[in-house]
């Protein structure tokens, strides 16, 4: 039986003594990449009013059936996204969502002082980026496979790491499928950052090839046991997040 208890991000940062990093101080980053960052999580807004409802279209595109008995929860969170988009145009860059999660997942991975960093699921580059700007010595690794097709994040290859390349930040690309790059051959980390493919097989590969090579810490996006869980400014929830919850008890079993 796995007993994983929670803990508020208040009392890990105590626990750990985790000091807030900021990715987003160097002045590369702007508004504008606040705008393009909450475009990219289904957040657009022009002028005053919102233009879509965030995130449907892309929900769709996979397995519909499991989608639909969570539509009601996904609707109300979405439009709770409304609130967050116009409030986020009087905070720090580092205070609006989703800047404000990389600035925690960056502060809880300095807490280590990595050497080496792999991250699996590179997508348009927003977490590498991040940890790089707060860990400029670190040497980073990003893994995504070409064509994204069929992952729950489908992105066209010119689109994968942008990020990172037009901020100019040095971070080495592995184009490989994650379930069939050579781990053997790679060197260990200190910390291997999961972010890719949520589903259950993917995630459950990640967990055991990036355990063979990590020295001090594996996370984790997205591991949000339900709908109803306490998750921060996290707008979405859906079979993903039962895939990666399912994925996590049965590595640790």
């Amino acid at each position: 039986m796995i007993n994983i208890k929670k803990i508020t991000i208040a009392q890990f940062k105590k626990r750990f003594h985790v000091k807030e990093h900021d990715p987003f101080s160097s002045g590369k980053f702007t508004i504008d990449d606040i705008n393009k960052i909450q475009e990219d999580f289904g957040i657009i807004g022009v002028g005053k009013k919102l233009t879509t409802i965030p995130g449907l279209i892309k929900i769709f595109r996979h397995e519909t059936f499991r989608v639909v008995t969570n539509l009601p929860k996904l609707f109300f969170t979405q439009l709770s996204g409304i609130t967050q988009y116009y409030s986020s145009k009087t905070k720090p860059i580092k205070n609006s969502y989703p800047f404000s999660d990389y600035v925690l997942k960056a502060s809880i991975i300095a807490m280590v002082k990595p050497k080496r960093l792999l991250e699996i699921g590179t997508a348009q580059g927003w977490g590498i980026a991040a940890f790089k700007s707060v860990l400029p010595k670190c040497t980073c690794y990003t893994m995504s496979p070409r064509n994204t097709y069929g992952a729950n994040n489908e992105l066209p290859t010119h689109e994968i790491g942008w990020v990172f390349t037009s901020k100019g930040l040095t971070v080495n690309q592995i184009w490989s499928d994650s379930t069939k790059f050579h781990y053997n051959s790679f060197a260990p980390v200190d910390v291997s950052y999961i972010d890719g493919n949520h589903q259950y097989d993917f995630v459950y590969s990640d967990l055991i090839n990036c355990n063979k090579i990590t020295k001090k810490m594996i996370m984790l996006d997205d591991y949000i046991p339900s709908a109803t869980s306490p998750r921060g400014g996290v707008l979405n929830w859906g079979w993903w997040n039962r895939d990666v919850v399912s994925a996590v008890r049965d590595f640790l079993k």
